[in-house]
């Protein structure tokens, strides 16, 4: 608590190797930290700063973060269950404007899904976990006894992750398939590709499935046409066919939202449109 605000915490490292191994990296994520400290936007969670923990039973790498209450979406979903239609819209909508600033600011968010993204006192998202994820991910490839967080950070993303992240590198389009799959992650309360996770396949196996295959992550039943089109069209497989989030920013799925206050359960109260049906634009037509 620093001026009379709370802040939230991250702790990288933990092991006996941490200083040994990535002072390079240390250093590097300081820097990168401490220049996205500047950037303020109502849709990200705030880098308030970070300091080097030196002590010998401990070092670590202590993130600061501006502090969120309602915690994650996943979250969320574990406890109380799927939300509804209105909330989801809501909270597409501002994932896409907190990506399309991340974007401006030439910055790929790279692991967006629902356990990054938080809720404030208010009930609206903001995206955390961006832009030093090269930096943190250094953090937790090391060999040794440190290896273990690492292989269970790639586990927790494989089902949001976009075909070409593994043939290329992650880009801003591989952002618009991660979008596309927390929309269902959110209508679903679940991880998407479930049908990957039933056969309980190795993480390699899953991995080529989804980077080999045709196939896209199967669609909720009975969802509305204006959400299946914007699946559709986040959850292309040519990554150059994907519209970028200022674009999606205008389809009619987002474009005219309401604003429910989140409560459990996903319901809304007092839900009022937001009408910019001026800004619609050709990437609203299927």
């Amino acid at each position: 608590m620093v001026a009379g605000k709370f802040m939230a915490v991250k702790k990288a490292g933990g092991c006996p190797l941490f200083r040994v191994l990535i002072g390079k990296e240390i250093n590097g994520l300081l820097q990168e930290i401490n220049t996205l400290k500047r950037l303020k936007h109502k849709r990200i969670v705030r880098y308030q700063g970070c300091i080097r923990q030196d002590s010998e039973e401990d070092p670590a790498l202590l993130i600061f973060l501006e502090y969120m209450p309602s915690g994650s979406i996943k979250g969320v979903l574990q406890k109380f269950g799927p939300y509804g239609i209105r909330l989801v819209k809501k909270y597409t909508r501002q994932i896409l404007e907190g990506l399309d600033f991340l974007h401006t600011e030439k910055i790929v968010h790279r692991d967006v899904k629902g356990a990054n993204i938080l809720i404030d006192a208010h009930g609206d998202a903001k995206l955390a976990d961006f832009g030093a994820s090269q930096n943190l991910e250094a953090l937790h490839t090391l060999h040794g006894t440190c290896i273990t967080s690492g292989i269970n950070s790639i586990h927790g993303s494989v089902f949001w992750m976009a075909p070409e992240v593994m043939k290329y590198r992650a880009g801003r389009r591989s952002d618009i398939w991660s979008l596309g799959c927390t929309v269902i992650e959110m209508i679903t309360a679940e991880a998407p590709w479930p049908n990957l996770r039933e056969r309980h396949l190795p993480v390699t196996e899953m991995l080529r499935h989804i980077v080999d295959s045709d196939e896209i992550p199967p669609l909720p039943d009975k969802i509305h046409p204006d959400c299946r089109s914007f699946l559709e069209r986040t959850l292309n497989r040519d990554h150059t066919r994907r519209p970028y989030a200022d674009k999606l920013l205008g389809h009619r799925f987002v474009v005219e939202v309401t604003t429910p206050a989140a409560t459990p359960g996903g319901s809304a109260v007092a839900a009022s449109p937001v009408s910019v049906a001026s800004t619609i634009e050709a990437v609203a037509s299927p």
